[in-house]
């Protein structure tokens, strides 16, 4: 059991309860979690660019942007590919039911969403103010 099936399983299911039953049901909730992993991935390009002394963003403003999509797809592929098999969503809800710890993984996939949220809105206030420090390279 990680942090990424259990948030996923539990997305799923508070989508399910909200919204009904959809075509792309599973689709969707690995969305969910490959945004997570996109606002950390975008987090890190923007401290780089900092540490670097901002040059992608005015200079280099179409690099700045593959980056940022390449990224992203990429990162939709491989969670794509890893969560969305034949079968494995079946092996991960069972998984999940079955913990025993349902409170302690409750505790933790909330932390996990508000440092991920958290940490990209300090890179972006961070790098807006132009207060990380530049490496001398």
């Amino acid at each position: 059991m990680n942090i990424w099936k259990y948030i996923y399983i539990k997305f799923y299911k508070c989508r399910r309860h909200i919204v009904g039953k959809t075509l792309g049901e599973e689709y969707t909730a690995m969305l969910f979690i490959a945004s997570l992993d996109c606002l950390w991935y975008w987090g890190t390009i923007t401290f780089i660019d900092g540490f670097l002394g901002y040059p992608l963003l005015p200079m280099h403003k179409y690099l700045y942007a593959s980056l940022l999509i390449g990224g992203a797809l990429i990162i939709e592929k491989l969670r794509k590919m890893t969560m969305c098999k034949e079968g494995l969503f079946e092996e991960m809800i069972k998984e999940v039911e079955e913990e025993p710890h349902e409170v302690v993984w409750n505790v933790l996939s909330i932390m996990y969403i508000l440092c991920t949220f958290g940490y990209i809105i300090l890179a972006i206030l961070l790098w807006s103010n132009r207060l990380i420090p530049t490496l001398a390279i």
